[in-house]
């Protein structure tokens, strides 16, 4: 959800917010960073055990966040405070799928092909998200894009509840 987002954070801030394009950019690159927050975040809470579907169900944030970046007439803090949900969000659920691959191997010595999978879905998502969120801000306004994120977050909360179901199993051997 990050690519889409940030590549129209501008356009939001300039149009509905009335910021400079030099602002502008400023904020959307701040809030691009925050996806690292959330990657490092997945890590450090799985170090400590944290199961892979209660982590999952952290992404739902994303929905209201979506609300707050893109219904309407909030304030250019809630936009920004959304948007940066999304983005630390996308960043936590991105590194939660890669932790989570070992649970959907049949062995591990399939992880290079189930990385290259995961990272290509991400290449997908990358290159039709931006034009998607487009088509969709465009045609119905940027309100709309507030229940293509909540598809998509709950499509990807959901695959990785289904996924998580497995952590139970034992790991899959590499023989």
């Amino acid at each position: 959800m990050t690519i889409p987002v940030i590549v129209l954070l501008p356009t939001l801030l300039i149009e509905q917010h009335g910021r400079s394009a030099a602002a502008a950019g400023t904020m959307t690159s701040v809030i691009s960073l925050l996806g690292v927050l959330g990657g490092l975040a997945v890590g450090v809470l799985l170090r400590r055990g944290a199961p892979v579907g209660v982590l999952a169900l952290f992404g739902l944030l994303v929905v209201p966040a979506a609300w707050l970046t893109y219904a309407g007439d909030g304030s250019l803090a809630a936009a920004l405070a959304g948007a940066g949900v999304i983005s630390m969000g996308n960043g936590f659920l991105g590194a939660l799928v890669f932790a989570a691959l070992p649970l959907v191997l049949e062995r591990l010595d399939h992880a290079d092909v189930g990385n290259g999978v995961v990272a290509q879905s991400g290449s997908l998502g990358s290159l039709l998200g931006p034009p998607l969120f487009g088509l969709v801000a465009g045609g119905f306004g940027f309100q709309a894009l507030v229940l293509v994120i909540a598809v998509g977050m709950l499509a990807a909360v959901g695959s990785l509840l289904l996924v998580s179901r497995r952590a139970a199993r034992p790991l899959p051997s590499a023989d």
